[in-house]
């Protein structure tokens, strides 16, 4: 039977041992009914389907669609049961007949999943899908079509940039060409709203790239400071009460409760779960170690705001990408500053109706995909990342501890020639001339990406704040 809480589905599974145990895993009602939609839309003609992925919205089609899909594949758990379907290897789910896999993630992943599994698709001979009906092999047709340079020349004309330089930059395989007009209109946006506000914080790790640019190009500059925080550490910090407790376990997380306890609240030792106990019974049966958790971190953040020399009662521009406002609301109680947040994009939600943001985009949640950044938001978040870890917590001295590096050696360095090949665009572009320049322009250049050979082996999609690594 599941189980409601706070308006959010628990739902139990079965693991190896054959004891049941319930997977944490939070989803928004209104998304979960966009991915059902679009399932029903480009799927309904298929009797059954594997599916690829074991995270949220594998949990949502498992449970409206139960008899449809009839396994789930994933290397990292072939063998377990997730949601209670099995998880096949390719051998296994060639042996069931079933020929079409549609790849269960955003479209920002599903790129980097496809890149991952191509190869036994096509050697076991599986057509594949995401949740809105495109067929993956297609695409790579896509990055032939010459059309899309033509229309790229069309777009650039806004920067009154040389056609053979962009030529040139297309013909060296040049990612800037698509991520630095993005790049460098989010950064006029910022310096134009700028005004009102004593300093801009530029967020560890989304707002690395752009401290790099405005310190590089002076007509970008921007007086601003590279803020380090993060989700985990202004969270944790700001806890006080066995309100706040709650709230914070219901932010996304994908694993159990007790991975839960040592991830987000970072018990030790969590207790044995008891038997019919529910996981806010759980977590909160460890509430006073989370509390005094709480209280070390909040004094180590604040030694971290203090060595920083920043005065009292600033007006602060706080710089995020993709957000709902999350850092931004649990930061404002820690300090005495007024914070606006400034966005690239809002994901709107009711929480954070109330809150001081402004954003250069607006987006319905995680799944909408009006503008093309959206569909490939993972591959922008690695492009802004720095050279640094996550930011996990802040030790006595006030300096930023980081999680694990997920990513290797190459990756960093390819990640560097990126920016450097997105900071060096910068000369040939012309801060007035994105007066004239809309967002969306700016959007649908990035999108041609799909269709160029542009490497994206840097890309590394971690939350270690939700426990996902894709």
């Amino acid at each position: 039977m599941r189980e409601i809480v706070s308006g959010n589905m628990l739902l139990p599974y079965e693991n190896k041992d054959g004891l049941v145990r319930k997977q944490y895993m939070v989803y928004n009602m209104d998304v979960k009914q966009i991915i059902c939609e679009k399932f029903n839309k480009h799927f309904s003609a298929f009797e059954q389907i594997l599916i690829y992925g074991s995270g949220k919205m594998t949990e949502c089609l498992i449970e409206d669609f139960p008899e449809q899909v009839c396994a789930v594949m994933d290397y990292a758990k072939i063998g377990e049961q997730v949601f209670g379907k099995q998880v096949l290897s390719f051998d296994e789910a060639k042996k069931s007949g079933v020929k079409v896999i549609l790849i269960a993630a955003r479209s920002a992943n599903v790129k980097i999943i496809y890149d991952r599994i191509k190869d036994d698709c096509r050697e076991h001979g599986f057509t594949v899908y995401d949740i809105n009906g495109l067929l993956l092999s297609q695409a790579e047709i896509k990055t032939a079509n010459k059309n899309y340079q033509e229309e790229l020349v069309q777009l650039y004309a806004h920067f009154d940039m040389a056609g053979d330089s962009l030529a040139a930059c297309l013909g060296n395989g040049n990612w800037a060409v698509f991520i630095a007009p993005l790049v460098y209109k989010f950064i006029h946006w910022i310096k134009e709203e700028s005004a009102r506000f004593d300093i801009i914080l530029l967020s560890a790790r989304d707002g690395f790239l752009l401290d790099l640019i405005q310190r590089t190009w002076t007509k970008f500059g921007l007086n601003s400071r590279y803020f380090y925080i993060s989700r985990s550490s202004a969270l944790l910090a700001n806890i006080e009460n066995e309100s706040d407790i709650i709230e914070a376990m219901h932010y996304p997380f994908s694993g159990s409760a007790s991975e839960l306890l040592i991830s987000r609240f970072f018990v030790k030792k969590p207790s044995e779960r008891q038997r019919e106990e529910t996981d806010e019974q759980y977590v909160l049966r460890h509430g006073h170690e989370i509390l005094e958790n709480a209280k070390c971190q909040r004094r180590n953040l604040l030694k971290y705001i203090q060595n920083l020399e920043c005065p009292q009662n600033m007006q602060v521009g706080f710089v995020d990408l993709v957000s709902q406002g999350s850092i931004l609301k649990w930061l404002s109680k820690s300090v005495d500053w007024e914070i606006t947040g400034l966005f690239l994009t809002k994901m709107q939600n009711e929480k954070n109706a109330s809150l001081p943001i402004i954003s250069m985009f607006e987006a319905k949640n995680e799944f909408d995909e009006a503008y093309g950044f959206m569909k490939d938001y993972f591959l922008i978040e690695s492009v802004f990342s720095s050279y640094e870890p996550t930011v996990k917590c802040f030790d006595a001295q006030g300096n930023p501890e980081f999680y694990k590096e997920y990513r290797t050696k190459e990756q960093i360095s390819s990640l560097a020639t990126i920016h450097k090949e997105i900071v060096d665009f910068g000369r040939h572009l012309k801060d007035a001339a994105f007066d004239a320049i809309l967002p969306e322009s700016v959007d649908k250049i990035f999108s041609h990406s799909a269709y160029f050979d542009v490497d994206t082996t840097f890309t590394v999609a971690v939350d270690e704040f939700c426990g996902r690594l894709t």
